[in-house]
This record gives C-alpha cells, structure tokens and sequence, in this order.
C-alpha cells in the first residue's frame, strides 16, 4: 500500500496520478490496483477505483474529484494486489491542482436519512455538470452495499441531482454512504452522510406495551385479558373482592400517561 498524507482542502480540487501495467501472460495484468479515499479517521471502507481488466500497456490518468473539505480530511490510499502474473505496476506524478478536474464531475453535498426497518432509504446528491451517459452514478456504503442511481433531476444548467434508493433496509444497513462517479476518467467521490435504520416494533410489541402499561396505569391489576377487541381488566376492590371490569383503552393516551408517570417518578428520585 502507498498512503499518501492526508488532506485538509478548503476549496475544489482535483487529484490525478498516472499508472502504467506490463507483463503478464495473454494480457493478464501484473495486479490489481485498488484506490480508497480514507474519510478522517473512519474504517478504509471500500475502493472507489479499480484497475480491473487487461494490461494496458501505457500510462494511463486518473483523475479523483474528491468533494471532503475542512474541517473534514481524507487521505488516498493506493493498494497493489497481486494477480500471481510477473510483470510491472507503476505510479508516478500524484499531483493535486487548486481546479475541478476536467473530466469528472464533482459533488456538492449528501444528506442523512433516518428510516425504519423494512423502508426505502432514499439518499439525493448534488453534483456539478449536466448528466451525462458516459457517467455510472451509485451509492456505496461503508458495508459494501450499494445502490445505482434512480433518477437525475436538473436544478439549473450547472447543477443536477441525482436520488438513490436502499430498497428493504435492516439494522445491518446503518451506517455511512457517499455518492460516487464513475468517468472515462476517474471517479468523484462525495463526502460521508449517515442512514439510521430504526427497529421496526411488530404488533405483539406493542400489545406488550400496552399491557405493561395498563397494569403501571391501574395500580391494582392483578391479570388482563384480551377478548373480542376489548381490555377485560381484573380489579380488587378493597370493598367487594376481585371483579372483572371491561375498559375500552386507547392506547396512546395509557402510554402516554405511562411515560409521564415514569418521567415524574424518574424526576422526584
């Protein structure tokens, strides 16, 4: 792995170095070279650029129009794998130039979104430039789970907007995503946004719920039942013994007397 020191930019810019693949046998490259752009001090999280394919045979550019700016750092991190071919990979002019890059579209901002499990997380990117074909959008995610682009929809001659959805999210799928570019080019790169997948409750939850809170609601229960829709409470009264009373509840008003009693009791403790 070569790491190059990390960046701290306050304005657009564009990062382009050039490789070069030799050798191998029926034009099978030497290795595979990986590029990850390292967001802070997060996980290496997934490459955003790979060298997959035949062995070129020229210096080839790439150019990295990365959309993380202060107080926010990244750093690039470039990652040889061996494909067991002898030959030769190399690098060489990493530069970075105070200018967009030419050919690859930057990003301006991504949004977090916060769902339940079970929902579609829809994710929107801004992006500079007008939509092109030669351009592959997608969302990826810290966890390798990725989206393709759903629509493009333009804000004015300069700018478009592009939507992603996770379809059927899970706990699993919380985390970081960025939207990422992929040219002829190079790739842009936007910064982080974090989707929060909240436990979707069944309807057993919460008939659990309103038991729990039913009985702390009553005081004196001493067993529920549910019968045709209906709450059949079990009341002992001082005067008469145990007696079965019937209680049409609803249920927002019992769990939210319940929390109330709980944050008042909490309070005075």
């Amino acid at each position: 792995q070569l790491l190059l020191p990390p960046l701290k930019e306050n304005d657009t810019h564009c990062l382009s170095f050039f490789f070069y693949q030799a050798g191998g046998r029926e034009g099978i490259p030497p290795a595979t070279l990986n590029v990850y752009v390292k967001e802070n001090n997060n996980a290496l999280g997934v490459p955003v650029f790979n060298s997959s394919g035949p062995a070129y045979h020229i210096w080839k550019e790439v150019e990295l129009a990365v959309s993380i700016f202060w107080p926010n750092q990244y750093q690039l991190v470039l990652e040889a794998i061996s494909t067991g071919q002898k030959g030769l990979l190399a690098i060489k002019d990493i530069s970075l130039q105070g200018h967009q890059c030419s050919k690859t579209p930057h990003f301006l901002h991504i949004k977090g979104v916060e769902v339940n499990a079970g929902q579609t997380a829809s994710f929107q990117c801004t992006v500079n430039g007008r939509p092109q074909s030669s351009v592959l959008l997608y969302l990826q995610g810290m966890g390798s789970r990725q989206a393709v682009v759903k629509e493009t929809k333009p804000v004015n001659s300069r700018r478009y907007v592009a939507s992603f959805d996770v379809e059927n999210t899970t706990k699993g799928d919380s985390g970081r995503y960025r939207c990422i570019a992929l040219s002829e080019r190079g790739v842009g790169v936007s910064s982080y946004a974090e989707l929060t997948v909240k436990r979707r409750y069944s309807s057993l939850f919460w008939l659990e719920v309103l038991t729990v809170a039913a009985f702390t609601w009553t005081k004196t229960i001493g067993m529920i039942r549910i019968k045709k829709g209906f709450i059949l409470i079990r009341i002992k009264f001082p005067s008469d013994g145990d007696r079965w009373v019937m209680l049409i509840v609803d249920p927002i008003v019992v769990l939210m007397n319940t929390l109330f009693r709980s944050w008042i009791t909490t309070a005075l403790v």
